[in-house]
């Protein structure tokens, strides 16, 4: 990189392309940081990039760098004028999002109003934390408690159980409302419906032909997943026990899942 000059990032990256080298470069970290070395000694030249490129940064750009290339007339918060979409998104692709959360949020204190429910489908602990202390959106909460408990990764019982603990202000903390045990028991329908899913496909697998190896590991994997709907469904439990659980119960009962009946019958 250090042989290329400056002026040439700006040029296409071969004759069959219109892309720039600095455009291309958007796509890898270390890439663009070569890349944006040789460009910060000729701060006059115009810096090309588009909604998309920006949006690339977003994934990995940090304090300093977005700062640097906001002195260069690149704003990253700007959002995308082609779906008007906000970068706030592409944050939640870096391993540790909050310093650029924060950097976006002292700009632009509204957030999309699906934030955290995209935290959540990606399990994004971090973001999700973060982001449900700068929101109080009832419907994103609700959509991503319902993104958490439909998913059987570990991160995110962490989300779930956050997210049950940390309701957004007015939402109604009694016991004995019926808007919680309404909820509640629409979250142990989802949980078990997936567990219960999830668990008929690993025993047609169990039930074939496979190697000793790949049979630990079905076992070992069938066994995490179900362990993760039983921490669910007991974070539930601490805060709603007048949840009504018989059909489900009987569900997951037929499917072989005995952990998770047991931890429902805990609300029985």
């Amino acid at each position: 990189m250090s042989a290329i000059e400056p002026l040439d990032l700006l040029k296409p990256i071969s004759v069959h392309a219109r892309e720039t080298i600095l455009q291309f470069s958007t796509q890898d970290a270390q890439l663009f940081q070569g890349c944006w070395k040789r460009l910060q000694s000729t701060p006059d030249i115009e810096l090309t990039l588009g909604p998309t490129e920006i949006m690339n940064l977003c994934k990995f750009a940090d304090i300093d760098l977005a700062n640097q290339l906001l002195h260069r007339g690149v704003d990253l918060r700007i959002p995308n004028p082609d779906n008007r979409l906000p970068n706030w998104y592409q944050l939640l692709y870096q391993q540790n999002p909050e310093p650029m959360l924060d950097w976006f949020w002292s700009y632009d204190e509204e957030l999309p109003g699906d934030l955290l429910t995209f935290a959540a489908i990606r399990n994004h602990v971090a973001g999700a934390r973060w982001i449900s202390h700068h929101t109080e959106s009832y419907d994103d909460w609700r959509q991503a408690l319902s993104a958490a408990a439909d998913k059987t990764e570990r991160d995110s019982a962490e989300i779930f159980g956050f997210l049950m603990q940390h309701p957004p202000p007015g939402y109604k903390r009694d016991r004995r409302s019926r808007t919680r045990r309404i909820l509640s028991e629409d979250l142990l329908i989802m949980i078990v419906g997936r567990v219960c899913s999830k668990s008929r496909l690993y025993n047609l697998m169990l039930s074939g032909e496979c190697s000793d190896d790949e049979l630990r590991r079905l076992q070992s994997d069938k066994a995490c997943f179900e362990g993760i709907a039983v921490q669910k469904i007991k974070t539930i439990h601490e805060l709603d026990m007048t949840a009504r659980v018989a059909g489900i119960v009987d569900q997951a009962r037929k499917t072989g899942l005995k952990l998770v009946t047991e931890a429902l019958e805990a609300f029985e």
